[in-house]
């Protein structure tokens, strides 16, 4: 089979048997666009790390899984649909993709469960999250400071730790009551969060799950969860309508 004659070149044909190796593109600065060919199944881990001038790329229907750090820090990539094939999307996929606008997961995908998915996507303001997912893992979209809202499927079940950590342009969360727990730091720092909706389905919340979010105005939480522990520093006590309902 012909390999690539120019493997960091403006345009790739990717033409391995089934994989694209480990790292085989990594820090291809002057790599502009890929095309994959639908022989390719798993793209493998660390594949186009490093690849800042990539803006675009085509992933076929016979891709099944796009492996850790595939796409991490390529920060001129603006968009990517991954399409229906792929079930899983490991560890830092797309960490630290800057340039990131949107993204659609598919319905094949079940769980965003790996570390730091698309962490450090600062421009992400948009994601659609299909309810396909049953959870959202640790730190998935951690640090995604342009995300202004988010829909949670109501076959989320649980969210993890630290999935919406410094996520400073959330305004408002509904939880489904589908989910049964929120782990520790899932939302912290979320300054810009105004209002939060949590269904009596949650069970547990972790520590400094809501820890710094600042600016909340309403909380519509089970009776058992209004307290210092779960909301430090906010009053449930206070009648203040339309201003931060903070202690101090």
């Amino acid at each position: 089979m012909t390999q690539p004659q120019n493997q960091c070149g403006k345009h790739v044909v990717a033409a391995f048997r089934n994989a694209i190796p480990r790292e085989q593109y990594n820090g291809c600065e002057q790599m502009k666009t890929v095309l994959i060919p639908p022989t390719i199944t798993r793209i493998g881990w660390g594949a186009f790390s490093g690849c800042i001038g990539l803006t675009s790329i085509v992933i076929p229907n016979s891709v099944t899984s796009i492996g850790r750090q595939a796409f991490q820090n390529c920060i001129g990539l603006t968009s990517i649909v991954i399409p229906n094939s792929v079930t899983s999307i490991e560890e830092e996929a797309f960490y630290g993709c800057s340039g990131l606008i949107s993204v659609v997961i598919p319905n094949s995908v079940t769980r965003i469960e790996w570390y730091f998915t698309f962490a450090g996507c600062i421009g992400l303001t948009s994601v659609f999250i299909p309810d396909s997912v049953t959870g959202i893992g640790y730190a998935a979209f951690h640090g995604c400071s342009g995300l202004t809202s988010i829909v949670i499927p109501d076959s989320v079940t649980y969210i993890g730790y630290a999935a919406f950590h410094g996520c400073i342009g959330l305004t408002s969360v509904v939880i489904p009551a589908s989910v049964t727990r929120i782990g520790q730091f899932a939302f912290q720092e979320c300054t810009g969060l105004l209002s939060i909706v949590i269904p009596d389905s949650v069970t547990r919340i972790g520590e400094g799950a809501f820890e710094g979010c600042n600016s909340l105005i309403d909380i519509y939480v089970p009776e058992r969860f209004k307290k210092e522990r779960y909301f430090p520093g906010y009053d449930f006590t206070s009648t203040t309508i339309g201003k931060p309902l903070f202690k101090g």
